[in-house]
């Protein structure tokens, strides 16, 4: 029994260790196939990841050269693209209209759509809806006196500044005012009035705190910039109505549509007298300001340059208006009278006298244009004391771009 019972645990013992060692066995078998199956899930990850970075790598590429190909289109398409009316300039832009005539228009403005023909008077306008009306000019600077009858220049050189040339007007053209860039005492520009009573006082050069506005060297030199740009853009803006104000601020706007507009004068508080007038124009965009353009009141060469521009065109500048109501402006409102006006400027014939730069004598400014209760020209030519205070007299604001 004892022997049997040995036997049985014998044997009992060897297939313990038997089924211990297979076990095992079967523990690392398991656990290579295991391993196996991750090693494999692992390359075929890593082969799918590469496979998908390759794919990423030609997305980008291809991205790349899509947008490359995009950003070439947009810059020919902006270097191809033509301004016009509309359009904002964001810089000093030359526009062609259908005809091939030329303007410039300054940075900041836009073509008025249906007033973009130069020959009709082409009209921008700035972001306060202040509106000009081109002028071109073919010559701006003549060899001599002479010349200007011909080629309609506005100035000729003298020394390293410039004189202006003025002109007569009849129905069949014009003609340079003899002698406008030597005399002394008669039609010229730019001119200092040297009045020995008044030249010093509040009356022609100064404020009345006694700042004094204007002096000989500060004309000469506006004149100068304005000439230089002329010749350079070959034109120049105007306004298309007489100087208003709206509150205190310089605008040039249609003041019967807009009603918050008074139309300035020399009686008003804020543009009192010729030098009132004067500096209100030059406050519009002066010189030091980060606009595009220099305002001024116009200049006695730069009316002329438009009277003559307008007759190149068929105008007769020199015809008094019919005497009614009809055409001229007979209000003091500007922009009232829908047919007073010549080339989208308007108010030549009535409205208010303006006065400009331009000097008679030692101790007048000139004025032009016809007013609410006058048969005159838009060539018509006054004399008048730039210390009077007439309710009848405004200006014209002009732009030159810089």
């Amino acid at each position: 029994m004892k022997k049997e019972k040995r036997e049985k645990k014998e044997i009992l013992k060897n297939f313990k260790k038997s089924e211990k060692g297979s076990i095992t066995v079967f523990v690392l078998s398991t656990m290579l196939v295991v391993v196996g199956v991750i090693f494999i899930a692992y390359f075929s990850m890593m082969n799918k990841s590469s496979s998908q970075q390759a794919q990423l790598n030609k997305i980008q590429e291809e991205y790349n050269q899509t947008d490359s190909m995009m950003e070439q289109a947009y810059n020919e398409n902006n270097e191809n693209l033509t301004f016009g009316p509309g359009m904002i300039a964001d810089k000093n832009e030359e526009y062609e209209d259908d005809d091939g005539d030329k303007a410039w228009i300054p940075s900041g403005f836009e073509i008025v759509p249906g007033l973009n023909d130069v020959s009709e008077g082409l009209v921008i306008r700035d972001e306060n809806r202040n509106e000009f009306v081109w002028v071109p000019v073919e010559t701006a600077v003549a060899e001599k006196e002479a010349d200007g009858t011909n080629n309609k220049a506005m100035a000729i050189k003298s020394g390293n500044n410039y004189r202006g040339l003025l002109y007569n007007f009849t129905s069949s053209g014009s003609n340079v005012q003899s002698g406008c860039t030597t005399t002394t005492t008669s039609y010229r520009e730019p001119a200092y009035l040297t009045d020995s009573t008044h030249a010093d006082n509040s009356s022609y050069n100064q404020d009345e705190d006694g700042n004094k506005i204007v002096t000989e060297d500060s004309l000469q030199q506006e004149y100068n910039k304005m000439i230089e740009s002329v010749s350079e853009y070959h034109g120049f803006y105007v306004g298309r109505y007489e100087l208003g104000l709206e509150g205190t601020l310089p605008v040039v706007k249609n003041a019967s549509t807009n009603t918050s507009v008074t139309t300035a004068d020399a009686s008003n508080s804020n543009t009192y007298r010729w030098y009132g007038l004067y500096s209100k124009c030059k406050e519009f965009a002066p010189e030091d300001s980060n606009k595009s353009v220099v305002s001024t009141m116009i200049w006695g060469s730069q009316y002329d340059a438009m009277l003559n521009w307008m007759q190149a065109n068929g105008l007769n500048v020199s015809a008094l208006a019919d005497g009614t109501e009809t055409i001229r402006n007979s209000s003091t409102t500007t922009g009232k009278q829908e047919k007073d006006f010549m080339k989208n400027v308007y108010d030549l014939y009535g409205c208010h006298r303006e006065w400009t730069l331009e000097a008679y004598d030692i101790e007048l400014r000139v004025s032009r244009g016809g007013h609410s209760s006058s048969g005159y020209a838009p060539s018509d030519r006054d004399n008048y004391y730039p210390y009077n205070t007439p309710n009848y007299y405004s200006a014209r604001l002009t732009l030159y771009i810089k």
